[in-house]
C-alpha cells in the first residue's frame, strides 16, 4: 500500500476526529479578524449591511431578523454555494447570521459582524467565521480558507465604509458654504 495514501488517509480521520470532537465548542472552530475602521459606526453598520456588495437578496424581515439568500464563490470542493441564513441584528452593534439551508452539503455556516466605537470617527470591526462543510476535510485547511475570506470581507467593508464616511464628510461640509463659496 502506499505510504502517502495511508499518511494522507490517516490525518484526514484524525482531523475529522478533532473537528467531531471540538464541534461542541464554536470558539474551536471559528475563525475571527479585527480591524480598526475610519469611520464611525453608523458608516461602517451601513458598509457590513450593504447586501449589494455581498451579492445577498433579503426574501423577509420580522423585527430584527431577517432571511436572506446569499451566494458564495469558489469554495473548494463546492464551487458556488448557494445558502439561505438566518440574520440577526442589533443595529450599528452586531450583525450574526446561521445557515438555515444550502444547495451543497454544508452542515454548519455561523458568524457574526461586531462593531465598538474606539474614538470619535473610528470603529473596530470584528467579523468571526465558522463552516462545518460536511466533507472530511482537515480543520486547519478549512480554517485557512476561512481566514482569507474573512480578510478579504473586512478589507471590502473597511474601504466602503471610509469611502460612505468621506462622501458624508464631503457632504455635510459643502451644505455649510453657501453658494458663491461664502460661509
Amino acid at each position: 500500500m502506499n505510504k502517502g495514501l495511508v499518511l494522507l488517509s490517516s490525518i484526514t480521520i484524525l482531523s475529522a476526529l478533532h473537528g467531531q470532537a471540538a464541534a461542541k465548542s464554536e470558539k474551536c472552530n471559528s475563525v475571527s479578524d479585527t480591524t480598526v475602521v475610519n469611520a464611525p459606526k453608523e458608516c461602517v453598520w451601513k458598509a457590513v449591511t450593504s447586501a449589494d456588495k455581498f451579492d445577498a437578496d433579503i426574501k423577509s424581515t420580522e423585527g430584527k431578523e431577517a432571511i436572506v439568500q446569499q451566494k458564495f464563490e469558489r469554495i473548494p470542493f463546492y464551487g458556488t454555494v448557494q445558502t439561505t441564513l438566518k440574520i440577526t441584528v442589533k443595529e450599528n452593534e452586531l450583525l450574526s447570521y446561521e445557515l438555515i439551508e444550502a444547495d451543497k452539503s454544508l452542515k454548519e455556516m455561523s458568524g457574526k459582524w461586531e462593531l465598538t466605537p474606539v474614538e470619535q470617527a473610528k470603529t473596530r470591526l470584528k467579523l468571526t467565521s465558522n463552516i462545518e462543510p460536511g466533507l472530511p476535510i482537515p480543520r486547519f485547511l478549512i480554517n485557512q480558507f476561512i481566514k482569507g475570506k474573512v480578510r478579504t470581507r473586512l478589507h471590502k467593508t473597511q474601504k466602503l465604509a471610509e469611502e460612505l464616511y468621506d462622501k458624508q464628510r464631503k457632504s455635510e461640509i459643502s451644505s455649510k458654504v453657501a453658494p458663491g463659496g461664502a460661509p
